[in-house]
């Protein structure tokens, strides 16, 4: 039975080598490496001295049919990661740096995929969903001091978009009145202003459910957060890109989490 709190860290040859004996092409968070630049040759080396390294950590060995054999637990976790029911695709921008998660399920095995730095994967077992979306958080860097539950201000993207640029230079009277243009409270406009007037960092999440072969169903949401205020946003009407609508409501950590939780995956 597959142990939910297993965990390891792999560099890119390790994965690649499991990612070969699986039978799966690439998985979201490997796909960006250098090995997309390898030559044939490099990438057999590579795989090879993968599994040389496994077997030197005591994570494989080799079969009596000759064959590599990795232990079950990690089998697992990378390969939830490779053929995963649901995935949530996690981008984390403060400033110029942006750092990405990758959460996978399938069934009622639950992975958090991070790489902690170049080269290197850690794959990381969830006891159950809830788990996960709490490690989400947790990478995310969500905090529970916040006022949650107030009006909500909604906004196309071309209103967001020209009140985040007002706000910036400090025209905050210009960015009140665009964002008021909706009939939204005035109160919650007002703090919202604040937020984009501010240095704020950005977490969006995606989530990805396969429907069949050729197709997955994909649906997002982001939080903003400054060391005063969090929100979150949904986008609440598909269309053009300008005239796409989002609503945004201040979120206490329960309630962004929840609201992960609700996503397809």
């Amino acid at each position: 039975m597959f142990d939910q709190e297993t965990s390891v860290t792999l560099s890119h040859e390790e994965a690649l080598a499991i990612l070969v004996l699986l039978q799966v092409a690439r998985i979201p968070g490997l796909d960006g490496d250098p090995v997309q630049f390898l030559t044939a040759e490099q990438l057999t080396t590579g795989i090879l001295c993968g599994e040389r390294s496994l077997r030197a950590r005591d994570l494989a060995r080799i079969g009596a049919d000759g064959r590599i054999q990795v232990q079950r637990d990690i089998l697992e976790l990378v390969g939830t990661c490779g053929y995963a029911e649901g995935s949530l695709i996690v981008t984390h921008l403060v400033g110029n740096s942006m750092r990405s998660c990758f959460a996978h399920r399938r069934g009622e095995i639950f992975v958090l995929h991070t790489t902690p730095e170049t080269g290197l994967h850690c794959f990381e077992g969830a006891g159950d969903r809830q788990a996960l979306v709490d490690a989400v958080a947790a990478f995310s860097g969500w905090v529970e001091a916040f006022q949650g539950g107030e009006a909500p201000v909604v906004a196309s993207r071309h209103m967001l978009d020209r009140a985040r640029e007002a706000a910036v230079a400090q025209k905050l009277v210009d960015a009140r009145k665009i964002l008021l243009g909706k009939n939204n409270p005035s109160e919650v406009v007002e703090r919202l202003v604040e937020l984009l007037a501010a240095p704020y960092e950005l977490t969006v999440v995606q989530s990805v459910q396969p429907r069949d072969q050729d197709s997955v169903a994909i649906q997002s949401l982001s939080v903003l957060q400054t060391g005063a205020q969090q929100w979150l946003m949904i986008q609440r009407e598909p269309g053009p890109k300008e005239e796409e609508m989002y609503v945004l409501q201040p979120a206490t950590l329960l309630q962004a989490k929840a609201a992960i939780s609700a996503l397809n995956w």
